[in-house]
């Protein structure tokens, strides 16, 4: 921005510049330089990419609040994110999906369970797994709460449960009546009762909601 000093007052563009009146004053300034962005077949691709990823984990925010451990340099939803477009894009320009066999949706040092499984029943996710909880040399306790999740991309929607259901209990059972017709995802993890660890997640499959 300049001041005019010494030439005569004007309002509005005049050439490259605009004249104004600010506080009492008259002054210029530069319009900005408007560039025809080109933009490369391998930005086009990474923009595409970028967009699919952050559907998905847009989504599934509000969980990520409570299912992934702490980082000193990258929030939790970017944590995701990174791994998501690594590691589990799929497919050419345009048409790029997502691996969920390849995304997270917990992560930490807690163990997970073992033999975990997804199953639909009736408008339902029933998810089993065995409990590790007995086992020496185990951080996991019999009262660290499953995560479950449940993810439909046609209607990008995640239903999820928190701090409901105990290791020690070996199954469960999450509502999923808004996704009947529709193919799903499935995950599970575990967070301790405190709420300070957190397992890896494990992916439970694909699976049609009748």
């Amino acid at each position: 921005m300049a001041y005019l000093k010494n030439l005569f007052e004007f309002t509005g563009k005049l050439g490259n510049v605009v004249g104004y009146y600010y506080k009492g004053k008259h002054c210029v300034r530069r319009l900005p330089v408007r560039k025809n962005e080109i933009v490369s077949p391998a930005q086009m691709a990474h923009r595409k990419r970028f967009a699919v990823a952050s559907k998905f984990v847009q989504c599934i925010s509000p969980l990520l609040k409570h299912s992934i451990s702490e980082h000193k340099r990258m929030s939790k939803q970017n944590i995701v994110m990174s791994h998501t477009m690594k590691n589990a894009i799929t497919g050419n320009y345009p048409n790029f999906d997502i691996n969920y066999s390849k995304v997270f949706i917990s992560r930490g040092m807690l163990l997970n369970a073992w033999s975990e499984k997804a199953r639909t029943e009736s408008g339902n996710v029933l998810f089993t797994w065995k409990d590790n909880s007995i086992h020496h040399g185990c951080n996991g306790k019999a009262d660290d709460k499953a995560i479950l999740v449940v993810y439909c991309e046609a209607l990008n929607l995640c239903i999820y449960s928190l701090n409901s259901i105990n290791r020690s209990a070996g199954s469960a059972t999450l509502p999923v009546l808004p996704f009947l017709g529709h193919k799903v995802e499935t995950w599970i993890g575990f967070i301790s009762a405190n709420g300070k660890l957190i397992s890896d997640s494990t992916y439970t499959g694909a699976l049609y909601i009748t």
